[in-house]
């Protein structure tokens, strides 16, 4: 039998995990993507560009959303707006994909639904920034497990306990 601070450590250690592997593996989606559509397009170093995309798809604010967006306009000031428009969709085509599975995949990986995530991300977000971004939806995981090991019901009762003790003592 584990003790209720042991079950939290677990839970936030597995959420943890559960985050990095997601960033993972949006990562591998983006070099993917980005090397199967660059190469389509004919740009030159498809399969290079596309790796550095997937590193930067694991920085949390930046992605590859900017990074394209800076190729694409660099390609309409070299003159190359067909190139521009390419990069721009792929960019908006892979921040499109990534709103639509981060939830489904955060709530797989780390245990809590797809709206506990996203409530996680904002308020994470909100509170501490980018750092926040990331620990939101693991604190998020760890909250929702000290309701479901019903922490809060041992807390209440321990709050009560120093109350009572307290009333007891000045009255």
């Amino acid at each position: 039998r584990f003790s209720n601070t042991t079950r939290l450590t677990k839970s936030g250690i597995r959420s943890l995990t559960g985050y990095l592997r997601v960033q993972c593996t949006f990562g591998l989606i983006v070099w993917i993507i980005s090397w199967i559509v660059l190469s389509i397009f004919n740009f030159r170093y498809s399969a290079i560009t596309a790796f550095f995309m997937g590193i930067m798809e694991l920085i949390p604010m930046i992605g590859s959303g900017l990074p394209y967006i800076v190729m694409s306009i660099l390609q309409f000031l070299l003159g190359n707006p067909t190139a521009g428009f390419q990069l721009l969709g792929l960019s908006l085509g892979l921040q499109l994909l990534r709103r639509i599975l981060e939830p489904k995949l955060m709530s797989d990986s780390i245990g809590i639904t797809p709206l506990q995530s996203l409530i996680g991300m904002f308020v994470g977000m909100r509170v501490g920034g980018i750092l926040g971004l990331i620990g939101g939806p693991v604190m998020m995981s760890v909250l929702v497990g000290a309701f479901r090991a019903n922490l809060q019901g041992s807390t209440l009762k321990d709050a009560r306990t120093v109350i009572n003790y307290f009333k007891k003592r000045w009255a």
